[in-house]
């Protein structure tokens, strides 16, 4: 909104403006979405501008010096000069009410423009957050120390912030009766394998699992999946699978 149906908007709220400049301002209202906002927005903050302001008592002996600054005016002049008054003091209210208001539009466009820019910085800054944590991410490719798990593709993504993954497996074989598949993370810093849980069997051999380490770790090494006898082992009897 420009400057001028600023001006004409502060004077239709103060009832300035002529049958004709209304009517006109009406129509020009029905069409602009953002002036007709911007005009309901002026017209609340005078009526808000009206009920705060608080009442003030005149000056002490201000009756005395009317009646003194008057005593030697004619009559005609003393009407006058009170007719004059009350115009004289609804035009300083009405510049002043046109000044707030327009002071108090433009705070809102300056809060909504802080509000845009601090959106749009925590849109960079997630942005940012995102490509470095997908920079960190790691991923294996988990190789076959047996041969009949030659053809299986086992692939882990890794996220050492999170110390949590996924593996999925392609052409996984299913396990035989009793046996069991189950996940190793290998930490340098540990002295053997930490356990990150049992792979399910599919027959599909298509299997896709998202693990944790069943204790904390420093850092993931290397991942592996061994093949057991119990339902979840402590330490990997028989590897079949090993990556870094």
């Amino acid at each position: 909104m420009d400057d001028a149906k600023e001006q004409m908007a502060i004077r239709y709220v103060l009832g300035e403006l002529s049958s004709s400049e209304e009517e006109r301002f009406r129509a020009e209202l029905a069409l602009d979405q953002e002036l007709s906002q911007a005009t309901r927005d002026m017209g609340e903050a005078f009526a808000s501008l009206a009920l705060t302001a608080p009442p003030k008592a005149a000056p002490a002996g201000l009756p005395d010096k009317i009646i003194g600054a008057t005593a030697n005016v004619r009559p005609r002049e003393i009407s006058s000069f009170w007719n004059f008054v009350p115009w004289a003091l609804a035009a300083c209210l009405a510049a002043m009410c046109a000044l707030l208001a327009s002071e108090w539009v433009q705070s809102q466009r300056n809060l909504v423009a802080a509000q845009d820019k601090l959106a749009r910085s925590n849109e960079e800054l997630a942005a940012l957050r995102s490509r470095n944590a997908l920079a960190q991410i790691r991923i294996a490719t988990l190789h076959s120390l047996v041969d009949s798990f030659a053809r299986t593709n086992a692939v882990v993504v890794w996220d050492p912030d999170k110390k949590s993954g996924v593996i999925q497996f392609s052409n996984l074989p299913a396990p035989a009766p009793g046996k069991n598949y189950q996940l190793w993370v290998v930490d340098p810093k540990s002295p053997q394998p930490i356990s990150a849980g049992l792979v399910p069997a599919s027959e599909s051999g298509l299997v896709k699992v998202n693990f944790r380490p069943a204790h904390a770790i420093a850092s993931a090494g290397k991942f592996a999946v061994s093949l057991e006898n119990t339902v979840e082992s402590q330490t990997p009897s028989q590897i079949v699978l090993l990556g870094q």
